[in-house]
């Protein structure tokens, strides 16, 4: 996230994870990063998750831009 702290404000973030579900109780790597360390990501990043079995892409954190 340091990076996009960094990175010139007129660019687009985008972090892009694939998804992960947890066994136990389904929650995804992406949501996990976002309840633990929601407070580390500028609000001008965009978070996407994309589904390697589907093909599906979810936005999970949209920009405020």
């Amino acid at each position: 996230m340091f990076y996009f702290h960094c990175a010139p404000s007129h660019y687009r973030k985008i972090f892009f994870v694939l998804r992960d579900k947890r066994k136990r109780n389904g929650e995804t790597l992406a949501g996990y990063y976002l309840r633990t360390y929601g407070h580390l990501v500028p609000e001008s990043v965009e978070i996407w998750e994309l589904d390697e079995k589907t093909g599906q892409c979810d936005i999970i954190h949209a920009s405020s831009n």
